[in-house]
């Protein structure tokens, strides 16, 4: 059981890695090609090292990711920070290698090509972040946050940001900047819910002895309620067990297999897709 989740942990830092260079390459060769503006933070960050003109774009990206680094370490949880750091960090310096290479990073002057493949490409990367439990950082770590704390859906807070930096992006650029820096976030988030959508829904079984912190956690951490069966015995061993049923979203479902072995190393635990569910349950927790 260690050797696996070792294996896990390794495979989703490269993982990580990876798709953050690819983050990456959706910025430097195809955002900054157009001076199309991202959302979030990363949008922040290129707006300012843009009005600046002396401090680079990896450096104010690090930076201002600092607060929601600290704030997903102490909330959110430390697995998804760490990788979550990881994909900041990588961001950061391949941003800053692209931008070095003695190469023509303008692949196209056709901004429309260079908006089309900039959201298809971020979208993939952060939809890909978010199935494995990390993201880009930015303004990520708030959104999750206030999901998990408030329920707040993810799809409402983006569209505040986006809101914010289509205004911004008409202010200080262009109206047509900004039209096409929506299509872009238009784009971007058609992709991204390819690959992640935080609404899908998993009935999750869990099997093991004494499960009363693992149900504890998911009310007290993931904010869901579950059912209990007491009287369940194991086929093979004989042996008195109970068993756990809740449904979770996709994200929620992430973070309990981050954590649950750390609570009891002795479950067995499955999962499967929930096509509806009818009752007391919120959608948007």
């Amino acid at each position: 059981m260690i050797e696996i989740k070792k294996q896990s942990f390794i495979y989703k830092i490269f993982m990580t890695a990876i798709l953050s260079v690819i983050f990456s390459i959706g910025i430097s060769f195809f955002l900054d090609s157009s001076n199309l503006i991202s959302t979030g933070l990363t949008g922040v960050a290129q707006i300012i090292s843009i009005q600046s003109t002396v401090i680079p774009f990896s450096v104010v990206y690090f930076v201002l990711n600092i607060p929601g680094i600290i704030l997903g370490f102490f909330r959110i949880g430390k697995r998804f920070t760490i990788y979550s750091l990881v994909s900041v960090t990588v961001v950061a310096i391949t941003t800053e290698i692209i931008r070095e290479l003695p190469i023509n990073t303008i692949l196209t002057n056709d901004i429309i090509l260079n908006t089309v493949f900039a959201g298809g490409i971020m979208g993939f990367a952060i939809g890909g972040l978010l199935k494995i439990g990390a993201s880009s950082g930015g303004s990520d770590f708030y959104c999750i946050w206030l999901f998990k704390k408030y329920g707040i859906p993810f799809s409402r807070i983006n569209i505040s940001i986006n809101i914010g930096v289509v205004l911004i992006s008409a202010i200080l650029f262009s109206v047509e900047i900004a039209l096409f820096t929506l299509f872009y976030i238009f784009i971007r988030e058609i992709m991204m819910n390819l690959f992640y959508t935080n609404n899908q829904r998993v009935t999750v079984w869990i099997v093991g002895e004494d499960l009363k912190e693992v149900s504890e956690y998911i009310h007290n951490e993931l904010g869901r309620g579950t059912s209990i069966f007491k009287e369940v015995k194991g086929g093979y061993t004989g042996h008195d067990k109970e068993a756990i049923m809740v449904i979770l979203n996709v994200f929620q479902f992430s973070i309990l297999k981050e954590e649950i072995y750390k609570i009891n190393p002795h479950v067995f635990v499955t999962a499967n897709k929930t096509y509806d569910v009818l009752g007391n349950y919120s959608i948007n927790k």
